[in-house]
């Protein structure tokens, strides 16, 4: 991620919305934007936080342990 202050497409000037302005054509590159809106992360945000919840193994990303490991364990309760 290249830009991470600003949003992917233009944001609606009117009170209490976060959405992308109508009729503005949004960024050709996503991929390179943290946030397509005010309140929506982009496909490659959401890619990088999955991975680090996965297979993270630091406690500051995931606690007790990753979804790898929460998979692994058996169900006999």
């Amino acid at each position: 991620l290249k830009i991470i202050n600003e949003s992917c497409c233009a944001i609606s000037t009117l009170i209490g919305t976060a959405a992308c302005e109508e009729g503005v054509e949004p960024c050709l590159d996503r991929s390179r934007f943290a946030y397509y809106d005010a309140m929506h992360p982009t496909e490659t945000t959401y890619k990088q936080i999955c991975e680090r919840a996965y297979s993270s193994q630091l406690t500051t990303d995931v606690y007790p342990f990753n979804v790898k490991r929460l998979a692994s364990l058996s169900s006999d309760i």
